[in-house]
């Protein structure tokens, strides 16, 4: 088991040549103790994570992957976790998928996940790993933490039809320097992650907050978030914090239909832009839109309380419908 020493962290990375029951047992429990009410929303699906077992550590490090953990050096505990495992990128370039990333409750906020990740890309420079990759859940207010640390949206990943959670494939060339990024594509559709080409979204629904109301705004016209979020500034009148966005891939009559069913949803006279009575927490078809409708797939959701104004996108040039 290779470690090296980050301030006030040991980091060792675990592999098929020195695992153990007991270091797998460790790794497992602290991934399920990271996973167990993780989410924001209690209503969301249970993540893999949660149900994390010594068997499936040691299954993974057989079939070549690593382990990486960091250790609190003062008393021996685990405190974060993470995957890679190697995959070559189409263009037959060395890359690594990252996977399981875990941090205990008790040291979360605290830069430790952030400080592993920099330990992960620090070694692929030196294995000369092109890129890292990773799939998040969208659902799950996970693309804002990575984007913030270089990674891009790359796809949306087709869903199969009984999941209500939506991810997107991300990744980051290790040798750049961390920028932040946009958690979503802001000028190209999102399309999907596929063999075949896809249906590119034919329309986008923006979610706001407007106090502590959460409001809805259909935007037909636009089949980008980029052209959505300059139809929302000509609209709304005022900056209210963005509080996610859907697209859809069906027809334009369907789209207005279902947007107008979404429960508890009201419109006010003079305006296109919906009205609920709670906020964000209280809307099931604004936590899993996918369970409201199998083509309404979300695009984003910031972090609750992380909420940004439109005003913090900038305004994109206009741009061609794909979709007409």
């Amino acid at each position: 088991m290779t470690s090296a020493s980050a301030p006030g962290l040991m980091i060792a990375i675990g592999t098929a040549a020195d695992a153990t029951e007991e270091w797998a047992e460790r790794v497992a429990v602290l991934t399920r103790a990271a996973y167990a009410g993780s989410d924001p929303w209690p209503i969301l699906p249970a993540p893999d994570g949660a149900t994390e077992s010594a068997e499936s550590v040691l299954r993974f490090v057989a079939r070549g992957g690593m382990v990486w953990t960091a250790t609190d050096p003062a008393d021996g505990d685990l405190i974060a976790v993470l995957r890679t495992e190697p995959r070559a990128d189409a263009s037959g370039f060395p890359a690594w998928f990252v996977s399981r990333v875990g941090t205990a409750a008790a040291h979360r906020g605290t830069g430790v996940g952030r400080r592993l990740l920099a330990e992960v890309e620090q070694a692929a420079i030196r294995h000369a790993v092109a890129v890292l990759r990773l799939d998040a859940v969208i659902e799950r207010c996970v693309p804002p933490f990575y984007a913030a640390l270089g990674y891009r949206v790359v796809a949306h990943l087709l869903a199969e039809d009984d999941k209500l959670l939506t991810e997107v494939a991300m990744e980051r060339a290790p040798v750049l320097a961390r920028r932040a990024c946009p958690p979503f594509p802001m000028t190209n559709p999102v399309t999907a992650a596929a063999p075949v080409p896809q249906e590119p979204a034919t329309a986008v629904l923006l979610w706001f907050l407007d106090g502590a109301s959460l409001a809805a705004l259909p935007c037909p016209e636009s089949d980008t978030l980029a052209s959505a979020l300059a139809h929302a500034r000509r609209v709304l009148g005022q900056d209210l914090p963005l509080a996610g966005a859907d697209l859809w891939r069906g027809s334009a009559q369907e789209f207005a239909d279902t947007v107008r069913a979404i429960p508890g949803a009201r419109t006010e006279r003079g305006t296109s832009a919906l009205r609920f009575s709670g906020g964000r927490a209280d809307n099931r078809a604004h936590l899993m839109p996918r369970t409201h409708h199998r083509d309404l797939w979300a695009a984003f959701r910031p972090a609750p309380g992380a909420e940004p104004p439109i005003t913090s996108f900038p305004v994109m040039p206009p741009r061609q419908r794909s979709v007409r």
